[in-house]
């Protein structure tokens, strides 16, 4: 993760997994350009209610929420979040 002047300006990511976890862990890489870090995490924090049937913010989403229909199959949620959860932990770990 690049960030200057206080916004995200990058996020990669290596590795290898299944599609849900690749395409939403790209989806998060184009969507947190330019946002603050705690907004980022706001993000995240609406995916993960998302996909746990919480109440959320669908409008942080954007790209992110054609993943909600992961919801209806339990097994792959943990895909689902496996990258926005790294990447949250890295913007915690950075403050």
């Amino acid at each position: 993760m690049q960030a200057k002047e206080g916004k995200i300006v990058g996020l990669a990511h290596t590795g290898v997994g299944c599609a849900i976890s690749t395409g939403v862990i790209s989806v998060l890489s184009e969507l947190v350009i330019n946002q603050t870090p705690s907004a980022v995490l706001k993000i995240i924090d609406a995916h993960e209610r998302m996909l746990t049937h919480q109440e959320y913010d669908q409008t942080r989403l954007s790209g992110l929420f054609a993943y909600a229909g992961v919801s209806k199959a339990p097994d792959r949620i943990r895909c689902a979040l496996v990258g926005p959860k790294a990447a949250a932990q890295l913007i915690k770990e950075q403050q």
